[in-house]
């Protein structure tokens, strides 16, 4: 059982992710959220796994924070929801907008996802409701450990918005630069945020 594994990025793809870890090569499934969140190929980074295996099926998939693998978890428990469309689901909505759409009972939003029809939605609505919500709606920096106040990651993504950030953006690229940096101030955050995207 694997809880999380930390490599070099060989290869990335939407889908895929391939980490070195000791020389083994690990394919990790990911979401389309976990791509944008990986840095360039041959840095270091961590992903949350959830470790699959039915009959002869062995697969891993990977996420960059908790809160997108414990949705993960709650989606695959689902009836008729299986890891490819728990994945899916994953790569069309963020965490925070599917744990809205789900506490606001929203299947016509939940439906426009590919291989989810209406019933299916209403399903996932029934059955995750009352454990999504002891998450809460808006969790993105609670479940990592930024190591830094909460005044100055505000202070830093109110800055990102008005050079013209989108807000969910802003909120990602901070997470992500905080998982791999130190920084002591809001100042620092925003330069390191926005130097990091210039050298992409």
């Amino acid at each position: 059982m694997y809880a999380y594994i930390t490599g070099k990025i060989i290869e990335k793809t939407p889908n895929f992710v391939i980490i070195d870890n000791q020389r083994i090569g690990y394919l990790i499934n990911i979401s389309l959220n976990t791509f944008e969140n990986l840095p360039n190929k041959g840095k270091d980074y961590t992903l949350y796994i959830y470790h699959y295996v039915r009959d002869n099926d062995i697969k891993l998939y990977g996420f960059s924070n908790k809160n997108e693998k414990e949705l993960f978890e709650l989606l695959i428990s689902v009836s008729k929801i299986g890891p490819n469309i728990a994945l899916s689901i994953l790569s069309k909505m963020s965490a925070n907008s599917l744990s809205e759409a789900i506490l606001n009972n929203d299947a016509d939003l939940l439906s426009t996802i590919p291989g989810i029809g209406k019933k299916t939605a209403q399903r996932i609505i029934i059955d995750l409701k009352e454990k999504i919500d002891k998450y809460g709606k808006d969790t993105d920096y609670e479940i990592v450990d930024l190591g830094i106040s909460r005044e100055i990651i505000n202070d830093a993504e109110s800055a990102l918005i008005s050079l013209g950030y989108p807000k969910n953006r802003a909120r990602k690229e901070i997470i992500n630069f905080l998982r791999h940096n130190k920084v002591s101030s809001s100042e620092n955050l925003i330069k390191g945020v926005i130097r990091k995207n210039y050298n992409r």
